[in-house]
């Protein structure tokens, strides 16, 4: 994407959230390994390096940090984990499966630093594991699905054709299901922390 195209989007609304300044994960010499081999600085380059970028170009100030890679190619540890909560009010963690069935998020209450999102792929029993999903919501329960990529091309882990990514949409209207974006969830949970 362009920049004058990010900025159409978060002109029209949509939260324009951080995955990093270079997307640093995978083990290669492009993308110059994953953050436990980085410095201190170049950590910090790396993940509130990119909120400036995003804060120069006049955008909101994104409120979430979204790490790339997966458990394997980026193990999670507790210096990046305390530099991203010094830099972003919310965090959203590793999906452990892919693909996953959709599950609930867990995290502390009036807490968003520990957020678990469940990609939304293509699968044969995505639209019945989602619909088994949505029905069983209880007023308290959270669910984040993450887009990845929309188009036929399903060689990727985590695509999802634009006919299920519309389907999936579909499901989440009929079922009225509450559609917030993490700024305004920040807000609802410091409301109930409150009360």
């Amino acid at each position: 994407m362009y920049w004058s195209q990010i900025a159409h989007l978060a002109h029209a609304g949509w939260e324009i959230a951080s995955h990093s300044r270079d997307h640093r994960s995978i083990g290669n010499d492009s993308l110059k390994g994953p953050y436990s081999v980085l410095s201190a600085a170049e950590l910090r380059d790396e993940i509130c390096g990119s909120r400036v970028d995003l804060e120069v170009r006049y955008f909101p100030s994104p409120v979430t940090f979204i790490r790339p890679g997966n458990p394997n190619q980026n193990p999670l540890t507790e210096r990046d984990m305390a530099l991203a909560r010094s830099c972003f009010s919310a965090i959203r963690l590793y999906n452990g499966n892919t693909p996953a069935k959709p599950s609930f998020n867990e995290f502390q209450p009036g807490s968003l630093q520990g957020l678990m999102s469940t990609h939304l792929r293509s699968y044969g029993e995505l639209l019945s594991d989602v619909e088994e999903l949505l029905a069983s919501m209880g007023s308290r329960d959270w669910v984040i699905f993450a887009v990845h990529g929309v188009g036929h091309y399903l060689g990727g882990s985590v695509t999802i054709t634009p006919d299920d990514f519309q389907r999936v949409l579909a499901l989440i209207h009929k079922a009225q299901i509450p559609v917030l974006t993490l700024k305004e969830a920040m807000t609802a949970l410091n409301r109930q922390s409150s009360d």
